[in-house]
């Protein structure tokens, strides 16, 4: 309610322009901490089909790729509350230019989690890089839930406070990874299971 009140959203507005400058100027006290504002910035903005959600994107999935930083919870957690508002606010199916660009970037940012996800692997894995391409697609190949079902996973070592950021911030988006493809849910879930829990 208060993000649909003219005034509000003035002030809010302000805000964001201010979390935005920082980030441009280097004001933030950490790399996490500005790729979170940057990532509450744009999933406010992601109401609508605004063309600066996609550079704010650019933004963090350049922060996140960089595999020397493994402080990098709050970059997931705020790419996974994107999903989550993007899917929240009307059905995804349909031919209106908004579902689609909302769908588009869902999978998008779904496609950067999974990525992500590989880079942390011991070895990159044929079978998650074509679980990004169909994420990317919305699309789920014939055989994908099968070799999912075979998959065998290991984690590198060094990364796991990473690792465990992207499985937090990827649980929010199972709600709008069901509604792009029910098959492709299954995919990511299948994947998860096969990891060494506990190990």
């Amino acid at each position: 309610a208060v993000g649909n009140d003219p005034q509000m959203w003035s002030f809010i507005t302000k805000i964001q322009n201010a979390i935005l400058r920082c980030s441009d100027n280097c004001l933030f006290e950490s790399e996490d901490a500005r790729v979170l504002c940057v990532g509450m910035v744009a999933a406010k903005l992601s109401r609508t089909a605004d063309a600066q959600v996609s550079e704010l994107i650019d933004v963090i999935q350049l922060s996140l790729s960089d595999n020397s930083r493994q402080t990098c919870f709050w970059g997931f957690f705020g790419m996974g509350l994107m999903v989550k508002n993007l899917a929240s606010r009307s059905e995804l199916s349909g031919s209106n230019p908004s579902k689609v660009w909302r769908r588009r970037t869902i999978q998008r940012l779904l496609g950067i989690f999974m990525t992500e996800f590989d880079a942390c692997l011991s070895e990159s894995n044929s079978t998650v890089r074509e679980l990004v391409d169909c994420l990317k697609m919305g699309e789920s190949s014939d055989d994908l839930l099968c070799m999912c079902e075979e998959i065998d996973l290991s984690i590198l070592v060094g990364v796991d406070q990473k690792f465990k950021s992207i499985l937090i911030g990827l649980a929010h988006t199972f709600f709008a990874l069901s509604a792009i493809n029910v098959k492709l849910m299954k995919c990511v879930a299948c994947t998860l299971i096969k990891l060494p829990w506990g190990s």
